[in-house]
């Protein structure tokens, strides 16, 4: 059964052109996709132009073989059946175009002030009466009609037939192909909503008036002529590419080679590519992001590729969307709706306003909060945030400066604004960035918020209003909170610090490094807030720079490769101490000075027992009771804070990996009347209190400054307080890293494999080097399995969409494997936790090195599935 048409398209045509031609051939080849009804009307139209400059007047005169004939041998060509519909027009070239085109081409030559008025009346009487301009009497009606005097009348008429007229007419047919004419292509669109009229020719203003007062509005004595809802001019040869390109964005419906390009054409419209892959649904969704995308870049990105018919790089970047992980939204800054980029900010947080406004009856008072790193389009990004809340009356407090990430959520907390994002990207490489989502509570977005605002994000793809519109700051729903917070931020900081008599009499000297991001002018706030004097710093680094362009990798928790400019500044300069932030400044990295001259650069896993011990410290010397105290790690960060409460009386929890994770349950278990102390995770992040309900960068710089400042009054250093608590709790060896891997098939064969050992499901490993290392439990996140609870689940959620698997060995060895949430990389965690009467460090290291090598060669095989190992 035959579907009646859905689209109508009437093609008029004048006589046989290039242009015509290519209109013709487009439509019939794509006809039967689009299930459209062609029909095709003959008429030609005299019209002369004055060109500018000496040019000739311009015209379209009768020449070559008129299309009925064309037309059937194509139709046959082609095996459609098109009906050629009879029509007075048809008649008006046969017969009288020529006529009226000498007539004009003389009132041009002799009264030229005549020549816009009579055109006028000529297509007003042609179009809104349905008159055949077939004899000179309808030529003088129209004079007439324009107040043209008859005695000029008279004279142009009896200058239509003379050598002049007719060389004029000829030469402008010569150039009317360039020039464009009235005989141009025209084509009418058939609605619901009523016809829309794409008329081929953009060159001549006069045309365009012409157009709006003749069929703008209903005409009164209208008999088979429409009432057109729009009026279109484009370029001859844009204009069956510019009804294709309408076609494809009213029907989401596209079918065309991406050979053929066309333009915006007056269209409205931003689709820059017409499009087929070979694959419709991929079509669509391309076509839709040109339609919306108005970032020239990013669309000259996507038509590049179409161009070179990379079709499989169209189908990854369009086969998924930027999903919220651990650290939010982030990757790659590019074109396409799974990278980072100024649609997927604008449809982002289109979903979450909208949220926002269904959870929230007051966000229309206490609005969100923005801040930006120093990455390439960060601000950008912010401003177009922004954008997007101001549109639905939401307030908005944007700050004015770069600020660190824990700025944020502390202004969620302090303004109880409903949430708050932070663009950032932290410590991934210069080309990523990322849309770090916070709610109400001040803790990063968890489910089932993240979900909800993917799904409204997708009932809101296309752009609102302004939506591209950044210049948003001096909007009344916009304020400046950065002044506000300072004060807030370091009057909590102040209240924090003990040792500001010690912190400024102190000989230690720190020297400082933001890794070319936004720390700086903030941990000098830091140091002055706890009398601490100026740090020493990194002059090469301390200035934002979006490039990074002293380090291979801006993460200084990648060590020594990315401290080597800090560790030159501070032997320079007789410092014993190094502090480095990452980019975003909610990480801290730290290396001390050794007496044998070396320095040791401490591991997250180190740092965390240090800071965890210094403020259970604290606490304990306040008068904290170990019953309502509180520290909490991720799951694949060191026990050594669950061996000190095993030990001190307070509560240790894990979550899972991430501070959206600790810093939620943090603030849970202070609704309970825990007093959190402390919180972190191995890379680097660490939560001093809960002021700043995530991990804090800045902060942990004060507090471990004034550590190390309280162990050089007490006579000893970092590592020495390290080493003791090693002694008193027992070791607590850590080795972790990473691979990588860039292809997803094969990550998921490790995973799988692991899962399958014996070819069966939930057959995990049962040991190392054949037997040496007795495996005693495994649990699995990815599906739930826990071999150690008596029903067999896991205790901490489960995530299908992620790989984790942690195997506890017999002799103390945990050790977790796991993708990350937003590099490509397979990473593990291993810790050999020995009791305290096992004081050999060295002999527990040699075990654990060991242990962690079988591993590597036994369940990642990273020869065999062609794995890169972390860069040195």
């Amino acid at each position: 059964m035959t579907s009646s048409p859905r689209i109508k398209v009437e093609l008029y045509y004048d006589v046989v052109s290039p242009y015509t031609w290519f209109s013709f051939e487009v439509l019939c080849r794509y006809r039967s996709h689009w299930n459209m009804n062609l029909v095709l009307r003959p008429f030609f139209l005299g019209g002369v132009m004055k060109a500018s400059g000496n040019k000739p007047p311009m015209t379209v005169a009768p020449k070559g073989m008129y299309m009925q004939k064309d037309l059937q041998r194509n139709a046959e060509y082609f095996k459609i059946d098109i009906k050629l519909i009879e029509d007075p027009y048809n008649v008006l070239v046969q017969k009288g175009s020529l006529r009226a085109m000498r007539f004009l081409t003389a009132i041009n030559l002799h009264c030229p002030e005549y020549l816009e008025s009579v055109s006028r009346e000529l297509w007003r009487r042609i179009w809104s009466k349905g008159e055949d301009i077939v004899a000179d009497d309808s030529l003088i009606m129209a004079a007439k009609e324009a107040k043209m005097e008859e005695n000029d009348i008279e004279k142009c008429l009896s200058k239509m037939d003379d050598s002049e007229t007719k060389d004029a007419l000829r030469m402008a047919t010569e150039q009317a192909v360039d020039y464009g004419a009235f005989g141009a292509p025209t084509m009418v669109v058939h609605t619901k909503e009523g016809p829309e009229m794409f008329f081929g020719s953009d060159r001549f203003p006069l045309v365009a008036q012409m157009m709006n007062e003749v069929w703008k509005g209903p005409i009164p004595d209208q008999k088979r002529f429409w009432v057109f809802k729009r009026i279109v001019l484009v370029r001859v040869h844009h204009l069956a590419r510019s009804v294709l390109a309408w076609c494809c964005s009213r029907y989401k419906v596209i079918f065309f080679p991406a050979l053929f390009q066309y333009y915006n054409c007056a269209l409205g419209l931003e689709i820059k590519m017409v499009i087929n892959t070979g694959h419709p649904d991929l079509d669509s969704k391309v076509g839709d992001w040109l339609n919306w995308d108005k970032n020239e870049k990013n669309i000259a990105e996507i038509e590049d590729l179409l161009k070179k018919n990379e079709t499989a790089t169209l189908a990854k970047i369009f086969g998924n969307r930027l999903e919220f992980g651990t650290a939010g939204l982030r990757g790659v800054m590019a074109a396409g709706p799974s990278r980072m980029n100024d649609l997927t900010v604008i449809q982002a947080t289109q979903g979450m306003a909208k949220y926002l406004l269904e959870c929230f009856d007051d966000v229309k008072t206490q609005g969100v909060a923005i801040g930006y790193d120093g990455r390439h389009n960060s601000s950008r990004f912010a401003r177009l945030a922004t954008r997007a809340f101001i549109s639905m009356g939401i307030p908005v407090h944007l700050f004015s400066a770069l600020v660190p990430t824990p700025y944020i959520p502390f202004s969620v907390c302090q303004l109880k604004t409903k949430a708050g994002i932070m663009i950032t990207a932290s410590h991934n490489p210069k080309e990523d960035n990322g849309y770090k989502v916070y709610w109400d509570n001040g803790a990063q977005l968890i489910s089932p918020h993240d979900k909800n605002i993917l799904k409204r994000s997708l009932d809101n793809l296309a752009p609102w209003d302004d939506a591209w519109d950044d210049s948003v700051r001096e909007h009344p729903l916009v304020s400046d909170p950065l002044a506000n917070i300072n004060q807030l931020y370091f009057d909590v900081l102040a209240k924090e610090c003990l040792r500001s008599e010690l912190n400024q009499k102190t000989a230690l000297k720190f020297t400082y490094t933001p890794v070319h991001g936004v720390g700086a002018p903030y941990v000098k706030m830091a140091f002055d807030t706890c009398k601490f004097q100026p740090y020493i710093p990194v002059q090469e680094q301390i200035e934002p720079d979006p490039e990074f362009s002293t380090v291979k990798f801006p993460n200084p928790e990648e060590g020594k490769s990315t401290l080597n400019l800090a560790l030159a500044t501070a032997s320079r300069n007789n410092s014993t101490v190094i502090l480095a932030n990452d980019p975003d400044a909610d990480r801290l990295a730290c290396a001390e000075l050794q007496p044998n001259g070396d320095w040791k650069v401490f591991s997250g896993n180190e740092l965390g027992a240090l800071l965890g011990w210094w403020m259970w410290s604290r606490a304990e010397q306040k008068g904290q009771n170990p019953a309502t105290a509180a520290m909490i790690a991720s799951t694949v960060s060191s026990k050594i804070l669950q061996t000190m409460a095993e030990r001190e009386g307070f509560l240790f929890e894990e979550t899972l990996t991430g501070f959206k994770w600790m810093a939620n349950r943090g603030l849970q278990l202070q609704k309970e009347g825990y007093q959190i102390l402390f919180a972190f995770e191995e890379a680097i992040g660490f939560m001093c209190g809960i002021h700043v309900p995530d991990k804090d960068g800045v902060s942990a710089s004060a507090h471990l400054s004034e550590l190390a400042v309280h162990l050089e009054n007490k006579g000893t250093t970092l590592n020495g307080q390290l080493e003791d608590i090693y002694l008193k709790y027992g070791q607590h060896v850590t080795l972790n890293s990473y691979y990588l891997c860039y292809d997803p098939i094969t990550i998921s064969r490790i995973f799988e494999r692991l899962r399958n050992f014996e070819n069966e499901p939930k057959t995990y490993p049962k040991s190392l080097m054949n037997g040496k290392y007795a495996i005693k439990g495994v649990r699995d996140l990815t599906n739930g399995f826990d071999s150690r609870q008596p029903d067999g689940k896991a205790l901490l959620p489960t995530s299908s969409s992620s790989q984790m698997i942690t195997f506890y060995f017999e002799n103390g060895l945990d050790a977790t494997i796991r993708t990350s949430g937003t590099e490509p990389k397979i990473k593990y965690y291993t810790e050999f936790r020995a009791p305290p009467t096992q004081t050999d460090r060295q002999q527990v290291q040699a075990t654990l090195e060991e242990m962690v090598q079988a591993l590597v060669d036994e369940f990642l095989q990273p020869t065999l599935n062609q794995l890169t190992p972390r860069p040195e």
